[in-house]
């Protein structure tokens, strides 16, 4: 009888025990969480990444362009792009600059599938070209987000990266 008693003593000491380190092991991530103090997402948004028909129109007006876009076409993996000059003022090259570097960077640091971009720029009412160029991927790996050196103009970092093609001397 006296094996008995020991046997329960031993065997209620384990159950307690083991309770006593169920218990704590459960406060552990408790704490973390404490300590941490924010929300998980429990789903995450996830950018498009691939540029299709299916999403080009959706991808082309969430770019902030100046100039007024004429015609878009996406072709094996090769989007084109025509923008018009509208005024009659004088024209400030800047923005037309400005809107060729935001459509290049946009195409190649956003999307995975483009691999070529062309853009053309006509004058007011007319198939006359004002700027135009042809920009592919492979021309800038070793700057591939598309980043101005300092004092770098978006024209001059098209010029060197790209280059600008004027008048009406492409089709």
């Amino acid at each position: 009888m006296h094996a008995y008693k020991h046997v329960s003593k031993g065997m209620v000491a384990a159950l307690t025990l083991s309770v006593i380190i169920a218990f704590m092991i459960s406060l552990i991530p408790n704490a973390k969480i404490a300590q941490i103090n924010y929300d998980l997402p429990v789903f995450k948004i996830q950018k498009n990444m691939v540029l299709s028909n299916d999403n080009l129109v959706d991808f082309i007006s969430s770019i902030p362009l100046h100039l007024p876009i004429k015609k878009v076409i996406w072709d094996h993996n090769t989007l084109s792009v025509d923008l018009t000059l509208t005024s009659d003022e004088v024209l400030d090259t800047e923005v037309v600059y400005l809107d060729l570097f935001t459509l290049i960077q946009k195409g190649f640091v956003e999307k995975n599938n483009v691999n070529e971009i062309f853009i053309r720029v006509f004058l007011k009412d007319s198939e006359k070209i004002f700027v135009a160029t042809s920009a592919k991927k492979e021309d800038i790996m070793n700057n591939r987000t598309m980043k101005l050196g300092s004092s770098m103009s978006n024209k001059d970092f098209l010029d060197q990266y790209f280059g600008l093609n004027y008048g009406n001397a492409i089709r």
